[in-house]
């Protein structure tokens, strides 16, 4: 699956009204230089944008589209931005599997087709290395990416208005479409990315999480990741959310097959709560996989 237009968007469309206006705000405070298009039927203008009444009415197939309606309006949209070859969505509602609706999860799925999705249940993504987002709060960061499967982690690690070292922030949400091992490489891919920090509740697929550990060995970028599941409600709502899991535990990573798919990778225990003087951030530089164990501490690095 490709996804490359949704990640570094050209053209974005936005529906809602106050999360789309958001998203309005940020892209021009990031200095987004493509179109950004709201879409709504009724008001003439979100963020000082002039509205189209329905996607029908843009100039062209959006790049990305962030999606701020309700859940059952959310089917209809991913199916008409499917059939007019959008680049892909960010599916922002919740509602869905993870509040025992996995039904509508499914249908949800079915009308994206070959359209890559995000979520849904899903906070969105920062593309700061070309200036694109599709995210309906404040940030700040460059060149290391992130990808977290909870949304409100991914808040937190923007520190809002304070800034980070990092390139991408990404959220998978419920992962109904698109998995962590899918984007991870996506964002791997961008030979300006040179680590990646993960949030990880729990894989889809073990051994294609090991291929993604191997690759990003052999390409010289370092993966840091924090795991959930240490307890039975963290297992509980990870499961809750996404569907044929390996739902990581306390201890799971003495297991042999958890062990050797996390080879290379380096594992944080947390994220204490550090604040980065504007002073600091200014003056980052990061070059990789040290700077973001710089972030995290203790650690404890599995190797073979």
């Amino acid at each position: 699956m490709d996804l490359s237009r949704l990640l570094r968007p050209r053209s974005i469309a936005v529906l809602g009204s106050g999360w789309a206006g958001n998203v309005v705000e940020q892209c021009r405070r990031m200095g987004f230089d493509g179109p950004v298009w709201p879409v709504h039927p009724v008001r003439a203008q979100i963020g000082g944008l002039p509205c189209v009444p329905t996607l029908a009415d843009l100039p062209a197939a959006p790049d990305a589209t962030f999606i701020g309606v309700n859940r059952h309006a959310t089917l209809d949209v991913v199916e008409e931005l499917a059939a007019m070859g959008a680049g892909g969505a960010i599916c922002f509602a919740s509602g869905w599997r993870e509040t025992g609706d996995g039904d509508l999860q499914d249908r949800l799925v079915e009308k994206a087709g070959t359209m890559p999705i995000l979520g849904p249940n899903c906070y969105g993504l920062i593309n700061y290395l070309d200036g694109a987002l599709l995210w309906p709060d404040q940030h700040g960061g460059r060149r290391v990416a992130l990808l977290s499967q909870s949304s409100n982690i991914a808040i937190n690690l923007t520190m809002q208005a304070r800034g980070l070292p990092v390139a991408y922030v990404t959220c998978l949400g419920n992962g109904a479409q698109v998995g962590l091992t899918t984007l991870a490489r996506a964002l791997l891919a961008d030979e300006r990315v040179t680590a990646l920090g993960l949030y990880i509740e729990g894989f889809g697929d073990t051994a294609e999480f090991a291929a993604l550990a191997d690759a990003a060995r052999a390409a010289g970028k370092g993966i840091v990741a924090i795991k959930s599941g240490k307890t039975a409600v963290a297992r509980s709502a990870a499961s809750s959310q996404r569907t044929k899991v390996v739902v990581l535990t306390a201890n799971n990573e003495e297991d042999g097959e958890m062990k050797d798919m996390m080879i290379g990778v380096d594992l944080a225990n947390d994220l204490p709560p550090r604040k980065f003087p504007q002073s600091d951030v200014e003056s980052a530089q990061p070059e990789g996989a040290d700077e973001m164990k710089k972030a995290v501490s203790p650690k404890r690095r599995l190797s073979g």
